[in-house]
């Protein structure tokens, strides 16, 4: 908690949660306000194939098969990297030593994940993309049988980045909303957690819950000529029996058409099964009302909080003095700091 401290502004409110029961978190977070994965077919969207490849690349050796004891996984490359800083050069022929043996297209996803100095750097911004660490999947439109009364673009895009942080340090980084107004080219000019919204579903005797719930009223900045928007957003975390953790948003309000999405955490390990690095995957459609977008916008949205989520995740992580959690099939308690 001290670390934590150390990272905001001391003109903050703590919002203190409310125990509540799976009917409660149901009531402010409906399940049909979840994004979709699979259709009413139960077919996949076309959102798994890139899901599934870096699940794959998570879970399998990079080079080796699992019952070898030179099984080389994504998570001993991560420790290699970080041993030079990231820096690109030396990234650059770590990555080209083992092209030969991996597939083309995966070798395109672990330049993306792997090259991130620029990220790191202090000049760095969401409107800057080289080196930024993100890989982009391919933009795709949900099915009309969602939301049949949704009006606007169905256009989804969808991103990931690796974070040098657990999941306990990055959902704590998230909630800390005194920070939103400082990240890097931030356009928020409101961010409050609403009184009373942060719910959770308690395990027996821990800290962290099977569930929790938030709801956060935005008020954001708009390039010229358009002035600004406001959007509530209820946010939803919860476990599956598959996955680490997964995270849903459901976006409100009359400047918006809609906006909806998850995050999903995979934690990744070396070949000694050590935790070392977590991996966010984020589905997200966002349309605001009478502002035209291109898919280029929507990217550069998502650089922006999946960027400044990682850098100030990995920034609480590396002050908190603490070793790497696992997945542990919670929500890890997380405080909700907001501005006064």
């Amino acid at each position: 908690m001290l670390a934590l401290c150390l990272l905001l502004p001391l003109a903050q409110e703590i919002l203190a949660p409310k125990s509540a029961t799976w009917e409660d978190l149901r009531t402010a977070f409906p399940a049909s306000w979840e994004f979709p994965q699979v259709d009413a077919r139960e077919q996949n969207l076309p959102s798994a194939r890139f899901e599934k490849r870096l699940l794959e690349l998570v879970r399998t050796p990079l080079l080796g098969s699992e019952d070898e004891n030179d099984a080389f996984y994504l998570g001993d490359l991560i420790t290699i990297c970080r041993s030079f800083s990231w820096r690109s050069e030396y990234v650059q022929t770590i990555l080209d030593s083992i092209a030969p043996q991996i597939s083309r297209m995966d070798f395109r996803l672990l330049e993306d994940l792997f090259l991130c100095d620029g990220l790191t750097s202090k000049n760095w911004g969401p409107s800057k993309e080289r080196h930024d660490g993100m890989a982009f999947g391919p933009t795709w439109d949900l099915p009309k049988t969602f939301w049949l009364n949704h009006k606007g673009s169905r256009s989804v895009e969808q991103a990931a980045t690796l974070i040098m942080a657990d999941i306990s340090a990055i959902k704590k980084a998230e909630h800390a909303f005194t920070n939103y107004l400082s990240y890097a080219e931030n356009s928020y000019l409101k961010v409050a957690p609403a009184v009373g919204s942060y719910l959770r579903v308690q395990e027996a005797d821990s800290e962290d819950c099977a569930a929790a719930c938030l709801e956060v009223n935005f008020k954001a900045d708009l390039p010229f000529p358009f002035t600004t928007y406001k959007m509530n957003l209820s946010i939803l975390h919860r476990t599956r029996p598959t996955e680490d953790l997964v995270s849903f948003v459901f976006g409100r309000g009359d400047d918006i058409h809609w906006m909806a999405g998850y995050d999903r955490y995979w934690t990744i390990r070396n070949r000694v099964g050590d935790a070392v690095a977590t991996l966010l995957v984020r589905q997200l459609a966002f349309d605001l009302s009478e502002v035209p977008e291109r898919s280029s916008d929507r990217q550069e949205g998502l650089r922006s909080g999946i960027g400044n989520l990682r850098r100030s995740a990995e920034k609480l992580f590396d002050q908190s003095w603490s070793e790497s959690k696992d997945g542990t099939g919670t929500v890890p308690f997380f405080p909700v700091l907001c501005p006064e």
